[in-house]
């Protein structure tokens, strides 16, 4: 009989190979209802995958903040313009 108790425990993993395995255990499943959605997956500005029924950011309630980059946008393509004023006569 083997001991695998002492087995694992003496494998060690370096901090190089950490990041290495949590980057590839990214799953195609929805964030609400962990169905697997494969090639049908929604990515969302907040960074999550959705199915078809949950890929709107009401339905999942999406902490990305539209309105603000919205408005910043608008702000950006469309600058203030200010005419001068007439000097009346």
């Amino acid at each position: 009989p083997v001991d695998l108790v002492s087995t694992f425990s003496s494998l060690t993993i370096s901090p190089k190979h950490v990041d290495l395995v949590t980057e590839t255990s990214v799953t195609n499943c929805c964030c609400v209802c962990t169905k697997r959605v494969k090639y049908m997956g929604f990515t969302c500005r907040c960074g999550s995958i959705f199915c078809v029924a949950h890929r709107y950011p009401e339905e999942h309630a999406c902490t990305f903040d539209y309105k603000t980059i919205g408005r910043d946008a608008i702000a950006k393509a469309n600058p203030r313009v200010g005419a001068e004023k007439l000097v009346r006569i």
